[in-house]
């Protein structure tokens, strides 16, 4: 396990040192070169200190760059750089701060709200749709509406930002619309009708098929799943198509919404509901006895996708609605525990390098910390690199030299012109000079020699 750990270590400072190239002089012999203590050298792009300062010291991480050296978890050596916080030694911790986060985001359930007229609010939470898909369930209570006749209420996700009512162009919802009283004429009545919609008054046709298929907008006024009686039907209506007790009709004006929401890119999406488990559909060249041609319906909204909540909002009618049972299904994990070196985050690894290896100074300009500084690669520079891990009753030490730029490779092996072993080939430019191990010692000394800075 110890050598396999060892294999991508040279990695690590490559990634976590890059800097934005912002230059500040010094004087004397590094009068051309940035400091780390000029401040202006930066924690790369992708980063999770992306932006600020490189440290002077230990960083959250365990990295001195200044000092050369890395003290803490193995895991931490790749954390930062691949945009994780650092990890301290508990995994119960370390998860709870991912979900604070935002690493790990998980549906909420909201309760309950009661609309007045022009009653309107929204939830704090804001959801990213181009990170998971969400569904948005409610029931409607709209039984409590005193005047028919377009009585709005709408309830979806909005931008951040956006007014609770008519977020026009700035997200999807439910308009929900009591527009008829009930009659219990034995026939179907257009009780309450509701809709998809992205804008208040405009805009007021379907065109998804799917989460991620659109088409050109259509409308049509032989539709299913948009109206709904409140009371009863007779025998022959009841056995229509799609005619479901307590679903289409004798819904008492309570609805059960569910809405699923899905980001194409940015600043679209698609949306499709049920309404007491009814899908919608449109009918093409005229109702039919049958399913919708065009079924299930949806329709796309525009807007952040990165940055929505939920709102709700209604206008007149007078009386009260009731929203019950708020909830959002959202499921987003992005977190290190599939990557290899997890579950080496209790290995502790110490690591020390030389000036040619990392340097803590940009003298060539390009806004990074120098490595091998003014050789083409690391073979020739000098360069070293010391690791030295500790686990749970074992340790492993080795060091690591650049080879020399006469050297050649041969079998795997490094050798000197002359023909000394200098050791294993490791990271290509590079090779293992020693190796120690717990209850074993030495387990590997170049003949070449040990010693650091021989190359």
């Amino acid at each position: 396990m110890k050598r396999i750990i060892l294999i991508s270590l040279a990695l690590v400072l490559v990634s976590a040192l890059v800097a934005t190239p912002v230059m500040a002089r010094g004087g004397g012999k590094f009068a051309d070169c940035t400091r780390i203590q000029d401040g202006v050298l930066e924690y790369s792009a992708g980063h999770y200190l992306e932006g600020e300062p490189l440290r002077v010291g230990y960083d959250i991480f365990g990295y001195n760059y200044q000092a050369r050296i890395f003290n803490g978890s193995y895991a931490n050596t790749y954390l930062g750089g691949h945009g994780y916080p650092p990890y301290c030694g508990d995994d119960g911790a370390y998860a709870q701060r991912l979900a604070d986060e935002g690493y790990i985001v998980e549906g909420k359930s909201y309760g309950d709200v009661t609309l007045y007229n022009w009653w309107s609010g929204s939830f704090p939470e804001v959801w990213d749709l181009t990170k998971s898909d969400l569904t948005l369930s409610y029931t409607i209570d709209m039984s409590g509406i005193v005047t028919a006749g377009w009585a709005v209420v709408e309830v979806g996700l909005r931008e951040a930002g956006a007014p609770n009512i008519d977020p026009n162009l700035q997200g999807g919802w439910m308009q929900s619309n009591y527009v008829l009283p009930g009659s219990d004429s034995g026939t179907i009545d257009n009780n309450d009708f509701h809709f998809l919609s992205k804008h208040g008054w405009s805009y007021q046709q379907y065109d998804a098929t799917g989460p991620e298929s659109l088409i050109t907008p259509y409308w049509s006024g032989n539709n299913y799943g948009f109206w709904f009686d409140r009371d009863g039907v007779d025998q022959w209506q009841a056995d229509l198509w799609g005619m479901v007790d307590g679903s289409t009709y004798n819904t008492e004006g309570v609805y059960e919404i569910m809405i699923t929401y899905h980001a194409i890119d940015a600043t679209t999406g698609t949306m499709f509901a049920t309404i007491n488990g009814v899908q919608q559909g449109l009918y093409i060249g005229g109702w039919k006895n049958a399913q919708p041609e065009f079924y299930p319906a949806g329709r796309s909204f525009t807007g952040d996708m990165t940055s929505l909540q939920v709102f709700y909002g209604r206008g007149v009618g007078g009386g009260v609605v009731d929203l019950t049972d708020i909830s959002v299904e959202y499921s987003y994990e992005d977190t290190p525990y599939g990557e290899w070196y997890w579950p080496y985050r209790d290995v502790h690894l110490q690591m020390k390098w030389n000036d040619a290896w990392i340097s803590n100074m940009d003298c060539d300009g390009d806004g990074k910390l120098d490595r091998h500084h003014g050789y083409d690669s690391y073979i020739g520079s000098g360069a070293w690199l010391t690791n030295h891990m500790r686990g749970d009753g074992w340790t492993y030490f080795t060091k690591i030299v650049a080879v020399p730029a006469d050297a050649y490779l041969e079998g795997g092996v490094w050798y000197t012109a002359d023909g000394t072993e200098i050791g294993p080939m490791i990271w290509g430019q590079f090779a293992i000079i020693q190796t120690v191990e717990s209850c074993e010692g030495a387990t590997y000394v170049s003949p070449s020699g040990p010693g650091l800075g021989k190359w």
